[in-house]
Formats: C-alpha cells, sequence, structure tokens
C-alpha cells in the first residue's frame, strides 16, 4: 500500500501544507490531486468545538499531488468550518463529501473540485 500525503490549509501561513508519513514536506499554495479522500478527525473536531480555536484535524488525503493544476473544466468549491458544519461540503449544495477523483488546491485557501 502507498504512503499517502496529507493536504491541509495552513492558516498562519496562507498556503497549504502537505504532510508524508508524518512530517511536514511542502508548503505550497496550489495543488492537483487525484483519488482524494476528505477525512476530519472526530477527536481533533471535538477537541476544537469544546476549546473554541482550530487546530489542525482535517485533510484532503491523496497518493499524488502535483503544484501546478491545470483547471480545464468548471468547477465547484468545497469547505470545512469545524464549528458550522460536521466534515467538507460544497459551498453551493452544502452536500456533505467524502471523496473526489480530482481536487484543486488554489491559492492558498480554496478547494475546487471539477462538476
Amino acid at each position: 500500500m502507498a504512503a499517502k500525503y496529507y493536504i491541509y490549509r495552513n492558516l498562519h501561513k496562507q498556503v497549504f501544507s502537505v504532510k508524508y508519513r508524518g512530517k511536514i514536506i511542502d508548503h505550497i499554495t496550489s495543488f492537483d490531486a487525484i483519488d482524494v479522500e476528505f477525512k476530519v478527525s472526530l477527536a481533533g473536531q471535538r477537541r476544537v468545538r469544546m476549546e473554541g480555536h482550530r487546530g489542525v484535524h482535517a485533510y484532503v488525503v491523496c497518493t499524488s499531488y502535483t503544484t501546478q493544476p491545470d483547471i480545464m473544466t468548471e468547477t465547484a468549491q468545497v469547505y470545512y468550518n469545524p464549528f458550522k458544519v460536521d466534515g467538507f461540503v460544497m459551498v453551493d449544495t452544502k452536500i456533505l463529501i467524502h471523496h473526489a477523483d480530482r481536487v484543486y488546491g488554489v491559492n492558498g485557501k480554496d478547494v475546487l473540485i471539477p462538476c
């Protein structure tokens, strides 16, 4: 089984941080990932809600990514806010999403999926 990359939004640096095998290996402003799972640690989510401040507990998980997204299709924005939703949701429809064939990260903050 291949090791996985865990990509999350770094709120302090306004970029995406990439973890691989438990270590941060990169800070990037954009990415293109294939065969993605959206993961939220329930224990981390509970802690954030109880303490009232954010901590890393939600990730875009993939087996590979590039830092040069080639967005050639219409996209929908996905977000996660531990104080408002239980997992990653589509902005327009508020539908909970767990998996996507492809995900783009842009501007160090926006996560998009092709429509």
